[in-house]
């Protein structure tokens, strides 16, 4: 009983994390991890607290913002050679657990003894190739807690904290009070690119695990991993000149707070210089006509234009283009009454979870999005709700500028 005690606190925190150390959990304010024994241990603070990187505290003392943007699919470990991990499906982040006698590694389960010999060998290679792991003195964002930060110092990367209240910002690459953009996912990976939010003229590059802003050359464009003589892919928004929407997805997102969506470019700008869209329709667009299925709708010039198919041939509107065989019609459905009628509230509907918003001529009422749709909330005791700042400020009440 003695040993089979031994294996089973072995198997599942490795003794590999350091008693009474504290970490924040991925994508959240409340929940952290403690070594116990060490084990890590997933705890959450009380409802009105947010753990601050060293204890629970009253959330209007921690300024933390809840970001579930997670990458579906992904997973995230809870320490080295734990048996459980952090798991992201449809934006959540969700326990779970290696089979038994087995741990995650970062990537899959394996034996205990496969994990240890790899953070190893990992941390044998570190030592001999530490002076090219990084640049001196550059910093990168912590792979999951936006109040920290990665300092490079003697050729390896070392977690920092930034001060009280203060959250690391990834386009500035230091720690500030307010405006930031909070980047998940660590050191990355040499000549490893992504795309620059709302930019298509330039782009992210990884060189010596630190995220480098690169330019296009003139004339092309950031998409599908590289510089292409092709026009932006990001669309803007039908009389919303702050959002745009990216290849594949109709969540809205919003630029910068300093940057508007300019319709030609198509891609965020400064206000002075933006061009914002305005019509019926985005150019290029289509759409099915209604009691018609051999004709559609092409957008030019903002305006919607009548124009018919091929003959025989009908509009599809899975596809948006005009098809032989296969297609599906876009004819309105007939609709029905109920008797006696029946009035029925529908809740006005949003993209961006977790979004906030003010509720005019109410200081403390406010608006969060829930599931695609606006709920009602209200911040405590004495909050008010700040519509610059979109959150509850408990101190300065008298300078909150309300809706």
């Amino acid at each position: 009983v003695f040993l089979l005690s031994i294996t089973c606190l072995a198997i599942n925190g490795a003794q590999l994390c350091k008693n009474g150390g504290k970490k924040r959990a991925p994508f959240s304010c409340r929940e952290y991890d403690e070594c116990i024994n060490g084990e890590l241990v997933r705890k959450k603070c009380k409802l009105s607290e947010y753990f601050n990187g060293r204890q629970c505290d009253y959330l209007w003392f921690v300024k933390c913002v809840e970001n579930n943007n997670c990458k579906n699919g992904q997973k995230y470990p809870r320490g080295d050679c734990n048996r459980d991990y952090d798991y992201c499906i449809f934006g959540e982040v969700v326990k779970r657990s290696c089979a038994n006698n087995t741990v995650f590694d970062g990537q899959n389960c394996v034996t205990l003894e496969i994990c240890k010999k790899a953070i190893e060998e990992r941390n044998s290679t570190d030592e001999e190739v530490a002076i090219n792991e990084c640049i001196e003195g550059k910093t990168t964002n912590h792979p999951s807690d936006c109040t920290m930060y990665k300092l490079c110092e003697n050729g390896q990367w070392v977690d920092k904290s930034c001060k009280t209240f203060q959250h690391y910002d990834s386009d500035t690459n230091e720690c500030t009070y307010w405006s930031y953009n909070c980047r998940y996912g660590g050191p990355c990976k040499d000549n490893e690119t992504e795309n620059a939010f709302g930019r298509c003229s330039e782009y992210m590059e990884c060189v010596k695990g630190n995220w480098q802003k690169m330019y296009c050359v003139n004339g092309t464009y950031y998409q599908e991993g590289s510089c292409k003589n092709s026009p932006c892919p990001l669309r803007p928004v039908l009389n919303k000149c702050s959002y745009f929407t990216e290849p594949g997805s109709l969540k809205e997102n919003k630029c910068p707070s300093d940057q508007l969506f300019d319709s030609i470019e198509r891609q965020c700008v400064s206000r002075e210089d933006a061009r914002c869209f305005e019509g019926e329709c985005v150019d290029g667009d289509t759409t099915s006509v209604a009691d018609d299925c051999t004709k559609y709708k092409l957008c030019e010039n903002a305006k919607w234009v009548e124009k018919s198919c091929i003959w025989l041939a009908h509009y599809d509107v899975v596809t948006k283009q005009c098809k032989y065989v296969g297609y599906t019609c876009g004819y309105r459905q007939p609709t029905t009454t109920l008797t006696p009628p029946t009035t029925i509230i529908k809740k006005e509907t949003c993209y961006e979870e977790n979004e906030k918003r003010s509720v005019k001529g109410d200081c403390k009422r406010f608006q969060v999005c829930k599931n695609g749709e606006w709920t009602d909330d209200k911040c405590n005791v004495w909050g008010k709700f700040d519509v610059d700042e979109k959150q509850c400020v408990y101190f300065k009440t008298w300078a909150v500028h309300c809706a």
